[in-house]
């Protein structure tokens, strides 16, 4: 059962990993080459911060020089059947 656990926790970490990784590499491409805010974070922003960043968010650069940084979890629903069954026989 450990190995099939370390297994479920390397698949979980590798998803993680990429889906953080392309959203990155999503954002770099938004802020230098599209320069524009194709995630809508700017509503985001004023509502959260709107009294500090007012004059920042009117700026053209704003979007360019925000620092976004990606968090992301998920869980597993299910499994799928030979995993579970894999799963059950070594308990």
């Amino acid at each position: 059962m450990a190995t099939t656990c370390y297994g479920i926790i390397s698949l979980y970490n590798a998803i993680k990993n990429q889906v953080e990784h392309d959203c990155a590499l999503f954002i770099q491409k938004m802020q230098e080459e599209f320069k524009t805010d194709c995630i809508d974070i700017t509503k985001y922003t004023l509502a959260k911060w709107r009294h500090e960043l007012q004059d920042k968010v009117d700026q053209e650069e704003f979007i360019q020089n925000a620092t976004i940084i990606v968090m992301w979890m998920y869980t597993f629903i299910t499994l799928g059947k030979g995993l579970r069954k894999l799963l059950s026989a070594k308990l």
